[in-house]
């Protein structure tokens, strides 16, 4: 039975620096992308196709403005994605605010009245992810926060595939087993 869900925005503060410092044409230094790279949730990314070395050549080239080649699909999303938020400050703002301050404590209730889930404590982890749109590890829910849609014209209107973000977790964490 869940006792309380946890909204983990760490990986997130680290990335909203690099995308505000590189959109502005400052160069994050080689020893902030390295933390970023050794952070416990963006591991749960790697794969043989993307991995710490892909994330640390991905993140510098775009800070240096660099062109980057001979890379993996999954490593070529990943750097559109980041140049896609870079170029749109604006509407990074508006993706983020409502998940800053999103409140999930409503959702324990919920899910535990559906379904018996065998952990205590769960976190909801917001990374910017590779391919998948979430995925589940353990006690913990991550969730591709280049899936995040938001409304410009109504900033409290904040979906994943069409779906309220509230609702999307509900609905993902049901999914733990």
């Amino acid at each position: 039975m869940i006792k309380s869900i946890k909204v983990n925005l760490n990986i997130l503060e680290y990335m909203l620096y690099f995308w505000q410092a590189s959109s502005e044409n400052e160069k994050v230094n080689e020893e902030y992308l390295t933390e970023i790279t050794a952070q416990p949730e963006m591991a749960t990314l790697y794969t043989e196709d993307f991995t710490a070395a892909d994330l640390r050549k991905v993140l510098s080239a775009l800070t240096n403005r660099e062109k980057l080649s001979d890379i993996s699909d999954v490593a070529y999303n990943f750097m559109r994605n980041n140049m896609w938020v870079m170029d749109d400050m604006g509407l990074l703002s508006f993706m983020v605010a409502p998940i800053k301050v999103l409140n999930v404590d409503e959702l324990v209730e919920k899910v535990n009245a559906a379904k018996d889930i065998p952990y205590e404590n769960v976190e909801v982890i917001f990374l910017p992810g590779t391919t998948a749109d979430y995925f589940i590890r353990e006690n913990k829910l991550y969730i591709n926060f280049f899936k995040v849609q938001a409304d410009i014209y109504d900033e409290t209107n904040v979906t994943i595939d069409g779906v309220a973000v509230r609702e999307y977790i509900e609905a993902k964490l049901l999914e733990l087993a």
